[in-house]
């Protein structure tokens, strides 16, 4: 992977622990969600406005995979759970509109500890992207089965592929 000089491509940076709302909107490329907007996915799926268990009780995000499920049928998209023990190397990246990872995320005090989501997003076709957040610029993709490998050796990393929401899981891998 390498740096990417390209203005075209829009990549939020990683605020509190709001990576999952940068996680949707690097994926969407533009600026859509905000923390209300998340906060709001959340009441729909549970109406406490304290303690609710889909985002930090302090207000600074973490978001669960509920609330990305809400987020992504608005836009007429879907995720699938992937099972590791898959290989990924069989996957059929015309279909797929972005993988998001979900890894493990300490922080010096211990209650913020959680886990962070980063994509890797198709931008202009074919051309795959690592928009975490946590980087300074988006990295390019030149190898997407080897990078999508590195990425599931982390250790108790989860993967999520997104799609369009009309294609069948089944269509996400190519046939043998």
């Amino acid at each position: 992977m390498s740096n990417v000089q390209n203005t075209t491509l829009y990549h939020e940076k990683q605020s509190k622990q709001f990576c999952l709302m940068h996680t949707l909107n690097n994926i969407l490329q533009k600026k859509h969600y905000t923390a209300e907007k998340m906060d709001e996915l959340c009441y729909t799926i549970n109406d406490r406005k304290w303690f609710n268990p889909h985002r930090s009780w302090l207000g600074f995000g973490n978001y669960d995979a509920n609330v990305l499920m809400c987020a992504l049928e608005l836009h007429h998209l879907k995720m699938v759970w992937f099972d590791k023990r898959t290989l990924g190397g069989q996957l059929n990246p015309d279909k797929i509109r972005a993988f998001i990872f979900n890894i493990p995320s300490r922080s010096f005090f211990h209650m913020l500890s959680g886990r962070h989501w980063y994509p890797l997003v198709k931008v202009s076709g074919d051309k795959w992207y690592n928009l975490d957040s946590k980087l300074s610029s988006p990295k390019a993709i030149t190898d997407l089965p080897k990078t999508v490998g590195e990425h599931l050796a982390q250790k108790d990393v989860e993967m999520i592929i997104v799609c369009h929401e009309d294609i069948p899981p089944i269509d996400l891998f190519i046939a043998h």
